[in-house]
């Protein structure tokens, strides 16, 4: 059963597919679609055009440019464009529109270099994470997200 939080921004020509989970306060714009069994987390906003393959979560606050095809997770709080789609930065705008602390977004920062702009394996990276940048809600639910991907992320 298809579910659609609160709040959100749907353009026209958006397809939701069968059995997908759409976070609160997240935009689909302009024919933007998802296929079954995607998931989308709060606050997350996918540019128009962008197709979504099958059982691919995207993240809170993650930012999909327009026209990218997504076949991989994306992270919470990043940006991915093109197709396929690559992360190409952190949402540094739209953390700080959602409120997340100046500090809270340099440890972001700190976990997304580590990540993705390292030569690091994915559990070299996650445990470099896990020692080099504080606990927090943000950087504790990127972790899960990337521990809990199946599908792989978008690199």
């Amino acid at each position: 059963m298809t579910r659609i939080g609160s709040d959100n921004y749907l353009m026209s020509m958006v397809h939701v597919g069968h059995d997908c989970i759409v976070g609160d306060h997240v935009t689909l714009t302009q024919g933007a679609g998802l296929s079954g069994m995607v998931i989308v987390e709060d606050q997350a906003v996918l540019g128009g055009l962008v197709g979504v393959h099958q059982f691919v979560r995207v993240g809170r606050l993650a930012m999909v440019g327009g026209m990218s095809k997504v076949t991989m997770d994306v992270p919470p709080f990043v940006l991915v464009d093109g197709h396929p789609a690559r992360v190409r930065g952190l949402n540094t705008v739209g953390l700080e529109r959602a409120g997340i602390s100046s500090e809270r977004r340099t440890e972001l920062k700190r976990a997304f270099r580590l990540l993705y702009r390292d030569s690091r394996g994915l559990q070299e990276a996650v445990t470099a994470i896990r020692d080099h940048v504080p606990p927090s809600p943000e950087r504790d639910h990127f972790l899960e997200f990337v521990l809990a991907s199946e599908r792989g992320i978008c690199r």
